[in-house]
């Protein structure tokens, strides 16, 4: 979010601005800095506008947009979006570059793409003016999805001594989004919202079982563990939830879990080690540990990791193998 920040002093308080990144490249992490930076609102106030299409922010000073569900120009032509081009407004807009006969031709482009590690690549160019001395390409540590996480640095190699843990599963945790960015990067808003069968989960309401999960379950009895003496734990199973994923979208329900995330990592490293020996009374598996949840935690994200893996080889490869792909027994 503090590139976002930065950003919004070097764009021009007027105008359009395209978001363009694969699914859960920061996009809307991204809008957050920016809106907040202009001082329109602040960054608690800035969601994805997925559903409602259009967010509006300090009376009209930015717009947020977002075409991921629109698939046919007419839809977007619908919306009116020629009049708030004319406005006095920064108007920042994601999936636009689908629809770029609807754009116009003065315009900057910010696009961008995650290269692990919480870094991205960010380049900014601006469409239609008469220089494009605002073109930069810049992959460096310094432009981060948010401000450098405490992640300890990755040796080259991985047989090498790694740092030592206050709390076990901390790293995996961490890797956990990324390692989805990279399995989603090639899924559109079809195949994200794509089902094997009525009763299997699509991708983006597996994102939105990691989203809730992280917050109502996870965080919530960390939150227990250490503010009461032995707490008992309430069950928590995803089919109590269903009503919540449906009809989910893949890039709000990503954005919401990786910030999560990244909180959540950030909290429980700087835990002590000892933390992880609290206990707490499961309802079904007994006392438990801090430390026996974090690994149970580390096994509800490899399991979710391996059904979205599952779920893109069955969408997005397994019919462009031919006869080659008839050996492999998928089961999305």
């Amino acid at each position: 979010m503090e590139l976002g920040r930065r950003l919004a002093g070097e764009l021009p308080p007027r105008g359009v601005v395209l978001l363009i990144g694969n699914l859960g490249a920061g996009k809307t992490t991204l809008a957050k800095g920016i809106v907040s930076g202009l001082g329109a609102a602040d960054v608690d106030e800035v969601s994805s506008p997925t559903f409602t299409l259009i967010h509006e922010f300090g009376d009209g000073r930015a717009y947020h947009i977002d075409l991921y569900r629109l698939e046919e120009a007419r839809q977007v032509e619908s919306l009116g979006l020629e009049e708030l081009f004319d406005r006095d407004a920064m108007v920042l807009i994601e999936w636009g570059e689908r629809f770029p006969q609807l754009l116009p031709p003065q315009r900057t482009e910010i696009r961008m793409r995650a290269l692990g590690n919480d870094e991205r690549e960010i380049e900014v160019t601006n469409r239609g003016a008469r220089t494009r001395a605002c073109s930069v390409h810049t992959p460096v540590n310094a432009l981060r999805r948010d401000e450098p996480s405490a992640r300890p640095e990755r040796s080259a190699s991985m047989m090498k001594e790694m740092p030592v843990q206050t709390l076990p599963c901390l790293d995996l945790l961490a890797e956990t989004p990324d390692i989805l960015r990279g399995l989603m990067c090639d899924l559109s808003h079809e195949d994200a919202s794509w089902k094997p069968a009525p009763d299997r989960f699509s991708v983006a309401e597996v994102l939105a079982h990691l989203s809730h999960a992280e917050g109502h379950c996870y965080r919530a009895r960390v939150d227990q563990f250490l503010s009461e003496t032995r707490p008992v734990l309430d069950p928590d199973d995803a089919q109590m939830h269903l009503h919540l994923y449906r009809d989910a979208d893949a890039e709000d329900a990503f954005d919401h879990f990786e910030d999560q995330r990244d909180t959540n990592v950030e909290f429980l490293r700087g835990l002590p080690a000892e933390a992880g020996d609290r206990i707490a009374l499961h309802a079904e598996a007994g006392e438990i540990t801090l430390s026996q949840m974090l690994h149970e935690w580390a096994l509800h994200d490899l399991g979710h990791v391996r059904q979205i893996a599952e779920l893109v080889r069955a969408r997005k490869y397994l019919a462009g193998a031919g006869k080659l792909g008839e050996s492999y027994q998928l089961k999305p």
